[in-house]
């Protein structure tokens, strides 16, 4: 487990406005999609030393320590 951040603690929260009709429209290009959301949003918080702390379908949690 990684160590519990002290300070403030940044938490982000994402969510694709007008998935669900467009995992239904258009599912190929969705999955492409949520991958290419998944490695930038990645990307960013680790390069801020942060962790994704969980996933749930299309949502990724995620604790930040440096935010600027």
């Amino acid at each position: 487990m990684a160590e519990l951040p002290t300070g403030t603690v940044t938490f982000l929260f994402t969510d694709l406005e007008g998935s669900t009709r467009l995992w239904e429209e258009h599912p190929e290009a969705m999955r492409a999609a949520l991958a290419r959301h998944d490695e930038i949003l990645r990307d960013a918080v680790e390069k801020r030393e942060g962790h994704v702390v969980k996933t749930t379908g299309r949502r990724l949690a995620r604790r930040v320590r440096h935010c600027t």
